[in-house]
This record gives C-alpha cells, sequence and structure tokens, in this order.
C-alpha cells in the first residue's frame, strides 16, 4: 500500500514551545493487582496542540488493553523548546529523534505519533528484543512507530542533532549503519487500510484528509474514513466513563508549577464583581438564582473564588447585573477553585449544584492539558447554565492562547455529557486590523427547557463539503447528535 505523506500546518508549533523536556504521565499498576515486578513501558509520544482529541483517545485506548499490574510511563513531547523547525510536517516531526537524551540514554523506549491508537497491550512491543539492532521499525524510513536502544542511538540521535538537523539528514545517518534498523512485524503499524482487526496491534490514521477527529478544520475539507468507526468507538466508550487524562485529582505537572506560583503570591479581596453582561442575560432568561464564579483577574494575584446566591439579575443594578449576594455562610454549594485545587471550604454537604458556573479571564491562563477536566466539573456544578469568557490574544501570562474555534470545541465535548445546561462562550480576538473583536458561541437556549433533548441524525453522504455544513450546522444546536452514514 502506498504510504500517505502527511502535510499538518506549523501554525501553532511555530512560536509555542514552552517545555524543555517531556511532560510524563504515569499509569501506575491497578489497585488490588499485585505488581508485576517488570520494568516500566516507557512510550515517548509526539503530539501537538491541535491534536487534543487524538491524545485523549491514545491514552484511553492504551487503558483497555495495557496489563493492569504494570507501570506505563508515557513521556508527552509538545511544544518543546530549541528546535529549528523548519520542513517540519508535522508540529513535533524531529522530537522523536532526541528521546535517546529524553530517555537518560539508557534502556529501550517506544516511539508513537500521536494519530495512532492500540488494540493490543504496547508491553508486547516494548519487551520485543532488538538484538543488535538500534531501532524497530517496519521500514528504514518509517520512524512513526518504533522500538529504540536508547543507549546504542543516541550517537547518531539525540538533542544536538535533534534540534538542528533535518529529518531527512537524521534518517540518512542511520541507515548508512549496516545493522542499526531491524524490521518491526507489520502489525505494530497498520496504516490505514493495512489494518485487519484481531491481527494488527495498532492502528495509525495516516491519512490527514480522513482522521475522524478533524484536528485541523480551516486546511482540510475532512472526508469519511473506512475505519473511522474504530475510533469513535473508542471515544464514546471514553465520554461514556467520563475519562480524562487529567483530573483535578491528579492535574498535569506544569498545572502543579502555576499552583505553586499561586500560593507563593500575596492575593487581595476585591470584592464580589458582576456578573459579565451576556452571562447576566442569560441569568435572567434561565431564571437563575445562585451562580458560583472562578475569577483570577491576575495570575500570581487577586486569585478568588466568589459565589453569588439568590442573584436576581433584574433588581436594583438594572438589566443583566447581579447585585444582591447572601454572606458567604449562607450561600449553598460548595467553594472551589482550580486555581487551588485540593482545597475547598465545605458550605453544605447536602447542597444541590448552583444554577451557573462563570469562569472570566481564568482558563486561557491553565495549562491546555488542564482545560478538559477543568470544563468537566463546571458543567458538574452547573445546573443550569455555564459562561466562559477567555482572551485568545498572546500574552505572557496566557499559558492557553488559543483560537476561538479551539475554545468551541473544548466546551462543546464537555457539554455533551450535560445536554440540559446552556453554555456560552465570548473569546476575545483581534480582527484583520488587529482590533479586538468579541467572537461568540452559544448552545440552543431551549434545549435547556425541554423534558429530554431531540435525537438528531446526520445523514452524511461522500462529498466533503456538504458533510462538513452538515457537522457545522449540528455543532451549532448544541445537542448531541449522531453521524449517519449514507452509502
Amino acid at each position: 500500500m502506498a504510504m500517505t505523506t502527511k502535510s499538518t500546518p506549523q501554525r501553532a508549533a511555530e512560536g509555542a514551545a514552552t517545555r524543555e523536556r517531556p511532560y510524563v504521565v504515569t499509569l501506575e499498576a491497578r489497585l488490588g493487582t499485585p505488581a508485576s515486578g517488570k520494568p516500566p513501558v516507557r512510550i515517548f509520544l509526539g503530539t501537538q496542540d491541535e491534536q487534543g482529541r487524538a491524545e485523549r483517545v491514545f491514552f484511553y485506548a492504551i487503558e483497555r488493553v495495557r496489563d493492569p499490574a504494570r507501570v506505563y510511563e508515557i513521556h508527552v513531547m509538545k511544544n518543546l523548546a530549541g528546535y529549528v523547525r523548519k520542513g517540519w510536517r508535522t508540529g513535533f516531526t524531529n522530537y522523536r529523534f532526541a528521546i535517546p537524551d529524553y530517555a537518560g540514554r539508557t534502556g529501550k523506549a517506544i516511539y508513537n505519533d500521536v494519530d495512532q491508537i492500540y488494540t493490543a497491550d504496547p508491553a508486547l512491543l516494548f519487551d520485543l528484543e532488538l538484538g543488535d539492532h538500534g531501532y524497530l521499525a517496519v521500514s528504514a524510513n518509517d520512524t512513526s512507530v518504533m522500538l529504540l536502544d536508547c543507549a546504542r542511538m543516541a550517537a547518531w540521535w539525540n538533542l544536538d542533532t535533534a534540534t538542528r538537523g533535518t529529518k531527512g539528514q537524521l534518517l540518512g545517518r542511520v541507515k548508512a549503519q549496516r545493522g542499526l534498523w531491524g524490521p518491526l512485524e507489520a502489525g505494530w503499524n497498520a496504516r490505514d487500510m493495512e489494518f485487519v482487526a484481531g491481527r494488527s496491534m495498532l492502528l495509525h490514521y495516516t491519512a490527514m484528509h480522513t482522521q475522524p477527529w478533524h484536528p485541523f478544520p480551516k486546511d482540510y475539507a475532512y472526508r469519511h474514513h473506512p475505519l473511522g468507526e474504530v475510533w469513535y468507538r473508542l471515544e464514546r466508550a471514553a465520554d461514556d466513563e467520563g475519562y480524562e487524562v487529567f483530573t483535578r485529582q491528579r492535574p498535569s505537572p506544569q498545572y502543579r508549577e502555576i499552583i505553586a506560583q499561586y500560593r507563593r503570591s500575596p492575593g487581595d479581596d476585591t470584592g464580589q464583581p458582576e456578573l459579565p453582561p451576556a452571562a447576566a442575560k442569560l441569568a435572567a432568561a434561565l431564571d437563575v438564582q445562585s451562580v458560583l464564579r472562578f475569577d483570577t483577574p491576575m495570575l500570581g494575584r487577586n486569585a478568588q473564588l466568589v459565589a453569588h446566591s439568590q442573584c436576581h439579575p433584574r433588581e436594583s443594578g438594572g438589566p443583566g447585573r447581579a447585585t444582591e449576594q447572601l454572606p458567604p455562610h449562607q450561600v449553598r454549594g460548595r467553594l472551589w477553585t482550580p486555581a487551588f485545587a485540593g482545597v475547598t471550604t465545605e458550605i453544605d454537604q447536602q447542597a444541590q449544584p448552583f444554577d451557573a458556573v462563570v469562569a472570566a479571564g481564568l482558563l486561557q491562563r491553565l495549562p491546555a492539558e488542564d482545560v478538559p477536566w477543568v470544563l468537566a466539573e463546571m458543567f458538574g456544578q452547573a445546573g443550569k447554565l455555564v459562561y466562559v469568557a477567555v482572551d485568545c490574544q498572546d500574552g505572557g501570562s496566557h499559558l492557553c492562547a488559543r483560537d476561538p474555534a479551539w475554545w468551541r470545541t473544548q466546551i462543546a465535548a464537555a457539554a455533551a455529557r450535560h445536554p440540559h445546561v446552556v453554555w456560552r462562550l465570548d473569546a476575545i480576538d483581534r480582527n484583520r486590523r488587529g482590533q479586538p473583536t468579541t467572537v461568540a458561541y452559544q448552545s440552543n437556549l431551549a434545549g435547556a427547557k425541554a423534558a429530554t433533548p431531540p435525537r438528531i441524525w446526520v445523514l452524511a453522504g461522500p462529498r466533503a463539503g456538504d458533510r462538513s455544513q452538515l457537522l457545522a450546522l449540528a455543532d451549532s444546536l448544541g445537542w448531541p447528535y449522531e453521524v449517519k452514514e449514507l452509502a
């Protein structure tokens, strides 16, 4: 089968280098399972910001097939600093060639691109013997799945060569060394229609314009992938379980660093700010009586959580303003803020969720990896409304400076499990003249008032343009929907 060439847009990859090293997600042996005694399975994952959906399903697929008695260390290589990116076809092209150094030049390591899912335990790949070879792959040129001997490969692939050389140069050097490459069984890198259910151990979605999770909607008119349903089934299962890579109990490493900065910086109480006008208008329409609000006007200063109870948006503050609050000891609910994970103030353990949860100016200050679980917490606390305002403009204090469409995708994913909660996103961006402008997205207001959400089918045919318009229309409704493929 001819191999499909990848050509990933480089907008996000350039200028987004914020990490010196990969961060590690450790999957410990499951509780109640005796430890295997085998060394941890080390996996290095090449990815970029736009691949958030693919990352989550990659992790979830491993959780489904892994040995519960063994430890798995997944080193996420994303937004790494120091690389010359000229000529890269993805946002992570050369990261794989620095793995020997990232692994301490010792032991074995697996490399995976993010557009893959395991259908068999990756420990089976990790435990293969390399013999005299430095790396195993389906071909000397195809390094999208590899098993490496880090000590042996460090002479050719290391941080110095990876940050300065091109992919062609780095591959050419090792191909010139007889016996350095060794063949890997094809089932460990079944590319698109090479995949055979029950026999292949990994499915690799190589064709960019058919990847089921549509990471670059502005650059591709996406077409149906014949094996797309394999990926969608995994994502639906992850949704049903409420699975996230990171959670409030286990946030990302960078999140912990940010929280340490919060705790070292003195805060001051600036009182209870009013609701943003758009949030207040929706609160009035939905008869919102209580609001849980997250506010961080400045990172490291003024970090606070304000809970408004029995808000009456139409009273003395004028239309769209929430001015009446009961004293904190009378507020229903639990005071919790993602700025201080694990620090909560118990108000009433028997309380129901707040009617609305509002976060203005907070989420863009958090790592992108933590945005999904923070949004999940917000929707879990909200009975009627979630309102989010973010600043999409670049800035030193904005870790998560993404475009409005990225934020909309994140919120829609969290909202899918809460169809009765109305949501609105106000994203501050810049227009073509460089002036600030607000891009607003909002779910269907009537959906929250319906006894059950309507059943929506998208009848998708083979024409990519028609399909894109249909999916955009279904997304705009704000309700869950199913895609039915027409033959």
